[in-house]
């Protein structure tokens, strides 16, 4: 069985309120190994346009520490 960084979090899809359009698409719902901040791109950038700067954002810093 597969890693889930998610189990027992809130995941940051939900966390960051992501449309139910846009977070089936985006490589950290589809790959729950390990935490968005983790991965190349998401939705985040791609599609939301959210500066990727993960260390003032909210779910990185409620979860990194927690790894």
């Amino acid at each position: 069985m597969t890693k889930n960084f998610w189990k027992d979090k809130i995941p940051c899809w939900k966390l960051l309120g992501c449309s139910k359009y846009v977070y089936p698409n985006c490589i950290a719902y589809k790959d729950r190994s390990k935490p968005c901040w983790e991965h190349p791109s998401t939705q985040c950038g791609e599609v939301l346009n959210i500066p990727r700067q993960c260390q003032y954002c909210r779910v990185y810093m409620l979860y990194s520490l927690t790894k």
